[in-house]
């Protein structure tokens, strides 16, 4: 089965404007996450789904596959747009902000659909107590098969930070689930600003694998000093 990657940039983020062209180590951070992608070892096609040509003829300097698409309210969004004309029978969302995103995570999510139970994984790593307190980190409970129960800004399960785990914002998805996406509703969704609870609400499990990951998301202007240093 054909795997593609798809990594989501948008220039109009709120924080950062422009962020996928801001510049890391001397270069910019839509090619660092491209290269770090492109070492997977089973994806077989990488595109950059764009809504600025800005982004897109950058992305044709390094000589990736760049698309512009519409407007979209998500990422998931933007890469629906991208695949419905494409026969690929799994596909992986990989943030457009996670300059140092281990390829490892990337074939570890893709290995997931060897169980045909399996139609969208996501990944998660240990949570600090801090990071368990802060409405910006989203955190991750699972039960059976490791599927996801609930995904929250909140404090689940209330006061027990041992069971909760932080989520990383990549996923992978079969087709037909992905296609579904944009039609399904969720007041889960909307409550927490988080659309993969759109899954959950309407019956689709979410498979969730655990990796040591340090994420290393560019959110503002001064992340970029802070993944320079791991990079040295």
């Amino acid at each position: 089965m054909s795997v593609i990657g798809v990594i989501p940039a948008r220039w109009g983020s709120k924080r950062f404007p422009g962020k996928p062209l801001a510049r890391i180590a001397g270069k910019t951070l839509i090619q660092r996450v491209w290269e770090q992608a492109k070492k997977s070892k089973l994806l077989d096609d990488i595109i950059i789904a764009t809504d600025d040509i800005r982004i897109k003829k950058e992305a044709e300097k390094f000589k990736a596959k760049a698309v512009i698409t519409k407007k979209a309210d998500s990422g998931t969004k933007r890469i629906v747009e991208v695949i419905r004309k494409k026969k690929y029978g799994i596909v992986v969302n990989i943030q457009g902000d996670e300059p140092l995103i281990d390829p490892k995570i990337i074939d570890k999510l893709i290995s997931c659909f060897k169980d045909k139970n399996v139609n969208v994984a996501t990944a998660a790593t240990p949570i600090t107590k801090r990071e368990f307190e802060s409405k910006h980190v989203v955190k991750v409970i699972t039960g059976k098969n490791n599927d996801a129960i609930y995904f929250s800004r909140g404090k689940i399960p209330y006061g027990n930070f041992h069971l909760a785990k932080k989520h990383i914002g990549i996923y992978a998805y079969r087709r037909k689930p992905l296609l579904e996406f944009p039609k399904l509703k969720s007041r889960l969704a909307k409550a927490e600003d988080l659309e993969q609870l759109k899954f959950i609400e309407n019956g689709i499990k979410i498979r969730v694998i655990f990796v040591k990951y340090a994420c290393a998301a560019v959110d503002t202007p001064g992340d970029i000093k802070k993944v320079e240093k791991k990079l040295k």
